[in-house]
């Protein structure tokens, strides 16, 4: 779904608003439903990119579930946890046959799981920096698929980065992702770009959706 917005001091207001997840508490009050007409939390209602060019790998939303879905996946079948835990009790018993050659006693202080130890070696998106945006934007698509995300990702003036193409590619992926994207653009872009819905507020702050 795309929202645009040709006055620009409204566009602002509405951007920082709808990044901030502070509802009706925003510089432009807001509430965000469901669709079974639930009211949801504001704080969670989006997942935020203010810029493209910052993604947020870090975000709970995405990376601490990714952890918890990777658990979720490895113990669906008993020889993938088996090995996991057979794997650790190696690693601790060669741990321990080090330590034994010291003079204090030394050990783990927390038992093992595997969200700790995906988290000690920052198990994650594995990104280019170097490599084309459209790239990273489909993995945060993906990763957003992954962990069964729950909310519409919201990004701010995303057209401004992308070609038409690359927009295209990108919606298709978040279709077949079942995941839901939420575009907030200043100005009036005429051209229908694959499965885009609109709303339009004009300078008079007249409404017009297609």
């Amino acid at each position: 779904f795309v929202l645009e917005i040709e006055n620009c001091t409204l566009f602002a207001r509405v951007a920082e608003s709808l990044c901030s997840g502070l509802g009706e508490g925003a510089k432009e009050p807001y509430t965000a439903w469901d669709d079974a007409g639930k009211e949801l939390r504001a704080g969670t209602a989006f997942l935020a990119v203010p810029s493209p060019l910052a993604i947020p790998w870090d975000d709970r939303a995405l990376a601490g579930a990714l952890c918890a879905r990777f658990e979720d996946i490895a113990f669906e079948e008993d020889s993938c946890r088996d090995g996991f835990e057979k794997s650790f009790a190696e690693l601790k018993d060669l741990v321990n046959l080090v330590s034994f050659k010291m003079n204090g006693d030394y050990g783990f202080a927390l038992e093992w799981d595997v969200p700790k130890l995906l988290k000690a070696f920052r198990f994650g998106v594995d990104v280019d920096d170097a490599g084309p945006l459209i790239d990273k934007l489909i993995s945060l698509v993906s990763l957003a698929s992954d962990v069964q995300l729950d909310r519409p990702l919201l990004f701010v003036n995303l057209k401004a980065y992308l070609t038409e193409s690359e927009l295209d590619s990108l919606y298709n992926q978040a279709f077949f992702s079942r995941i839901c994207l939420l575009l907030i653009e200043r100005g009036h872009h005429e051209h229908i770009v694959g499965r885009e819905r609109k709303l339009l507020i004009d300078q008079d702050f007249v409404e017009e959706s297609w």
